[in-house]
């Protein structure tokens, strides 16, 4: 499973402990989201969520991400 730059930023404004937190925490979260494309993205990133291994979500470096956001 490939997640976009763009998958993993969202993913990372939920908890994001385990596959299934990030998964549970989305799918709580879209009924309140407004904004239509938001709502949408989490829609698909949730869906790749839920198709992806533990190994494939255990494998995504959070942390380059987030060394970046101190640079700004």
């Amino acid at each position: 499973m490939m997640f976009t730059i763009e998958d993993i930023g969202l993913i990372r404004a939920f908890q994001h402990e385990t596959r299934q937190i990030a998964y549970a925490d989305m799918m709580k979260a879209i009924p309140d989201i407004q904004d239509l494309a938001l709502k949408a993205a989490s829609k698909k990133t949730a869906a790749k969520l839920q198709k992806a291994t533990d190994e494939e979500f255990e494998n995504i470096d959070f942390l380059i991400y987030e060394e970046d956001e101190a640079y700004e």
